[in-house]
């Protein structure tokens, strides 16, 4: 049930806050949830048909436009800019609104939400009239709820196994019912069949320039879906501007993962040796902070007739398996990473090393085990066998 005690306190301090900053980042749900209580005491108060005296400042269709409706104010109300100052006190005229408040522009809850303010400290001056915009379904279908969800529950990562749905409103997301074949979703086309088939089968490609101005086409590889292009990942977040990034499998990667070219999406790939016997696995880490690491797993060499023959004799530090290759290499983070772009698993390091080497991160360490010793010559010989 809406407040009947209206919270002025609370509503000066959100009024003075959008002016300041022109955003509700530091406003928290429940201060927003009393906002609306406390005005949706005043409006269920009012007659369906209202009378307004002149002299009025009468305003239409806003739709999100926050930075030009404060420039009317500016230039009509300027006292509306002083709200956050006590020591200014705030005359107002007749201020008509004719609806259609949301939707379309980049800022529909910055402009709700202040006029809501307005409504609640100055319910005689300000009359809010309901617009076919102020309408859940409608909203669903423009930008207002795509709005809510990135303002309010934060921007995330979408994850799919094969790629982005062609989609235009998020809910359509919801509108999937379980169990789903996939069987049905491949032969028999409709909207949700269609959402479920990109999700499963759709990928993306470089094999064409976003600048045409084509974004995707049918998937002939896998006879279903599509591929779809950078255009075509931009745009979608463009639509959905609550999605930062995208993270899908669905596609062997040698390497264990791959990124687009806006490095927006990426590609991952967990099994090793899926397609060839030195490829690499990788899994992706997100921290509690939004940070992002991958582990790769790159597996040994496999055993073949090079292991009955003699192992060479090591030059320098560097990059071993068990089957004696050896890879002469650097410093520390050069060795790590041509030791990972061979396929090894151990690394030899010398003693003075070893402590660098366990300062490393798990991540940075790319899943080397590494065998410390100052005498290579003694060390490989424990290892490999005595030389013939």
């Amino acid at each position: 049930m809406p407040s009947t005690t209206i919270n002025l306190q609370l509503v000066r301090r959100i009024a003075s806050w959008i002016l300041k900053y022109n955003h509700l980042n530091g406003i928290t749900d429940i201060e927003i949830a009393e906002l609306i209580d406390n005005c949706q005491s005043i409006i269920e108060q009012e007659p369906s048909f209202i009378r307004v005296k002149a002299p009025v400042i009468i305003f239409s269709d806003i739709h999100g436009n926050f930075v030009d409706l404060l420039e009317f104010f500016r230039l009509l109300v300027p006292d509306l800019l002083s709200l956050g100052d006590p020591k200014v006190k705030c005359t107002l005229p007749n201020l008509l609104f004719l609806g259609d408040y949301v939707d379309r522009g980049a800022q529909s809850l910055e402009v709700i939400t202040f006029l809501v303010c307005l409504k609640t400290l100055f319910p005689k001056r300000i009359t809010l009239l309901h617009g076919n915009h102020e309408s859940a379904d409608i909203n669903k279908r423009n930008s207002f709820y795509n709005d809510v969800i990135s303002k309010r529950n934060g921007n995330f990562d979408i994850w799919a196994h094969g790629g982005l749905p062609r989609i235009k409103y998020w809910n359509e997301l919801a509108q999937v019912k379980k169990p789903k074949k996939v069987s049905d979703c491949y032969n028999d086309y409709d909207d949700i069949n269609t959402v479920v088939n990109d999700l499963l089968w759709a990928d993306p490609t470089n094999n064409l320039d976003p600048n045409n101005g084509v974004n995707s086409w049918f998937n002939d590889d896998r006879q279903t879906s599509i591929k779809y292009n950078d255009l075509y990942i931009r745009e979608f977040m463009n639509r959905f501007p609550h999605i930062k990034g995208v993270v899908r499998g669905h596609e062997h990667v040698n390497s264990g993962y791959k990124l687009n070219a806006d490095r927006t999406m990426c590609t991952l790939f967990t099994a090793p040796r899926y397609d060839r016997r030195t490829d690499s696995g990788c899994v992706m880490k997100i921290s509690s902070d939004l940070k992002v690491s991958f582990i790769r797993l790159t597996p040994p060499d496999p055993p073949n007739s090079s292991a009955l023959e003699d192992p060479p004799t090591p030059r320098t530090t560097g990059a071993i398996t068990l089957n004696g290759g050896l890879k002469a290499v650097g410093g520390l983070k050069w060795k790590l990473e041509a030791a990972a772009g061979m396929g090894k698993s151990i690394i030899l390091l010398p003693t003075q090393m070893e402590k660098e080497f366990y300062n490393l991160t798990v991540e940075e360490r790319m899943g080397f085990t590494a065998i410390c010793s100052d005498n290579f010559g003694d060390l490989f010989e424990t290892i490999f066998g005595p030389e013939k």
